[in-house]
């Protein structure tokens, strides 16, 4: 009876060690798919320039500062709605941890903005206009435009002469309450979500004499 009895729990602590491996691989594919279902969200947010969608997507949203003013939003939004493109490469989930390998392409506006810049400093040196946001965003338009009908406004500066920028980037997620988020916002994600205008603005805050230096 006794020996019936060790058979039989032999059996199922067998069964049950086989199926450990099944169960645990089967947990592990469904936290992916739902990293996986997180990023697309997170991107689909980015693609249309949604600003409270994008900010939902971090671990804390209120650590986070995009730009909302409305011409420049439309501007983000119309390059974005044109140009981003993505791939998830791989997903790694473990725990309440997880990273997202992403290949992503986007607009930059990063030129753009460097000739705004620059134009707005001339009109406000020469015709005493003030700068604002309309001003700013006609000028980054007209250097859009400008590009998209092959005038070389570059000065022959093929390094400046891109539109676009393609990246792989690595995206840390944790879980908030049972929810996959972005764990925070690093200087690439802001880059990919406002186009590179918040980077160029920045940069020309560290050396404002830069401005001049590009041939437009």
């Amino acid at each position: 009876m006794r020996a019936k009895r060790f058979l039989l729990s032999s059996i199922i602590f067998f069964i049950l060690l086989l199926l450990t491996p099944h169960c645990v691989l089967a947990a592990s594919k469904k936290q992916e798919q739902a990293v996986t279902k997180q990023i697309n969200h997170f991107m689909k947010s980015v693609t249309k320039y949604d600003q409270s969608k994008s900010k939902k997507s971090f671990a804390n949203p209120d650590d986070i500062t995009l730009i909302y003013d409305k011409r420049f939003s439309r501007f983000i939004r119309d390059k974005q709605d044109f140009y981003l493109n993505y791939e998830i490469k791989s997903v790694k989930a473990k725990g309440k941890r997880a990273t997202a390998k992403v290949k992503v392409t986007y607009y930059t506006g990063y030129y753009a903005t460097w000739y705004a810049l620059k134009q707005s400093t001339y009109d406000i040196a020469i015709w005493n206009k003030k700068l604002t946001s309309k001003l700013f965003v006609n000028h980054m338009e007209n250097f859009y435009e400008q590009y998209q009908l092959g005038y070389s406004i570059l000065g022959g500066y093929k390094k400046y002469d891109k539109l676009t920028k393609t990246k792989t980037i690595s995206i840390p997620l944790v879980k908030v309450n049972g929810k996959w988020k972005i764990e925070e916002m690093t200087p690439q994600l802001y880059r990919i979500i406002d186009c590179e205008i918040r980077k160029a603005y920045y940069d020309v805050e560290d050396n404002p004499e830069k401005v001049f230096d590009m041939r437009m």
